[in-house]
């Protein structure tokens, strides 16, 4: 065994890294089992590692369950969760693969009415390390129900098929050049 060994790791490093991947599976499941027991429409929980596996946190819900103001209230309970430090988060009906930014995008993009579907809770106690918080850790928390509302007027993505994403994902670099 080596004496005195050094770990050498970027906290908050551009781009995915160890740290992010790992707090990603921890605060995922930190907050699923936190949360589910108290609101069993609850699927899934994931804290992509581009948000670090910490400030950010996408749900998804069974749709079947859904009730109104139910959402709400499944995002303001993750700041209740001991030892979690997010502050976005994101609801998803289950027709969304939560771990799909295409999916999560098209959701927020589709789904959300700002004035309505958008909450923010100013000064709150975040890390200390986020970058865009005061030096004692106050951040703001936002609050986004991306879940289909009683007016959506859309059923499904409609993609194309996936031999066709392969061709277009293949040839994309030689779509912007000279």
């Amino acid at each position: 065994m080596r004496k005195n060994p050094l770990y050498h790791g970027f906290y908050l490093c551009k781009g995915l890294n160890e740290s992010g991947v790992i707090q990603c599976l921890t605060v995922s499941t930190l907050l699923y089992n936190a949360l589910k027991p108290a609101h069993p429409a609850i699927k899934k929980v994931y804290c992509p590692p581009a948000g670090l596996g910490t400030f950010h946190c996408h749900i998804q819900i069974d749709e079947r369950l859904k009730r109104p103001g139910m959402a709400n209230n499944i995002l303001a309970s993750v700041i209740g969760v001991k030892g979690s430090r997010v502050k976005h988060v994101f609801i998803f009906d289950d027709d969304i693969d939560i771990t799909n930014p295409e999916e999560v995008d098209w959701a927020i993009a589709t789904r959300v009415q700002a004035d309505k579907d958008i909450f923010i809770i100013p000064n709150s106690f975040g890390l200390r390390l986020d970058p865009s918080a005061t030096a004692d850790g106050v951040t703001a928390k936002l609050f986004v129900d991306a879940t289909k509302s009683r007016e959506f007027r859309a059923e499904g993505i409609a993609l194309p098929p996936e031999e066709v994403w392969a061709k277009v994902r293949g040839n994309w670099d030689s779509y912007f050049t000279g």
